[in-house]
């Protein structure tokens, strides 16, 4: 196994900052792409497969009159905004908490009391930090994935989340799991390579869309 795949997995274990893990060099941003990919296309047809497709996803209708805005929001705007918010105050220090505060209400539409959610988890973080209690860097990790995980809902144009609670998890299992997967890259190589991944991750999927059309 590539190490940087073993300093993944040490790091989901017990998230740390800058564990002296292997360099993010070309190749190892590659085996990334490709490892989390070997994971998300068969989880995405498992879903197609016990009945996902009933939940319409908003970027189908987007895709049809935008093509290029959808590219510029999902290649550009969403790793820039999405990292700042929802990773970089991950570091704990206050200046990067104030910054994912701050641009946490850009997203106070839709299911506006997940970002509601998000807002008081910021809060609270920052005046732990203030009093010089901050909590255990596992937390913060796991806590963040889990919000953008969940805001990603609002992908879904039908979804009612109290009638299909049950379906959460699936729906943004996905979302999660490379939430953490951006975290460790973040805190071990800097916000902007988590941007650059992040933004090639969704080039990759929303490119042949863009090509081929959905269906």
């Amino acid at each position: 196994m590539p190490q940087i795949l073993n300093d993944l997995l040490l790091f989901i274990k017990n998230p740390q900052v800058d564990i002296g893990a292997t360099r993010l060099s070309l190749i190892n941003f590659f085996i990334l792409l490709l490892v989390t990919f070997a994971l998300v296309i068969p989880y995405s047809f498992i879903m197609n497969w016990v009945g996902i497709g009933q939940f319409d996803h908003l970027m189908e209708d987007f895709l049809q009159d935008y093509k290029f805005v959808v590219l510029i929001m999902t290649i550009v705007i969403a790793p820039l905004l999405e990292e700042i918010i929802f990773r970089y105050h991950l570091t704990l220090k206050i200046k990067a908490i104030c910054w994912s505060l701050a641009l946490s209400l850009l997203m106070l539409s839709g299911m506006w009391w997940i970002t509601v959610g998000l807002l008081l988890y910021l809060v609270v973080l920052l005046v732990l930090v203030l009093n010089n209690k901050k909590p255990p860097l596992y937390f913060v990790v796991y806590v963040s994935g889990f919000f953008f995980g969940i805001v990603h809902l609002s992908n879904y144009g039908n979804f009612d989340f109290f009638l299909n609670f049950y379906w959460i998890p699936f729906l943004v299992g996905t979302q999660f799991a490379i939430g953490l997967l951006l975290s460790f890259i973040r805190l071990n190589f800097g916000l902007a390579r988590a941007m650059y991944f992040h933004g090639a991750y969704n080039a990759i999927v929303v490119i042949p869309m863009v090509l081929f059309g959905v269906e």
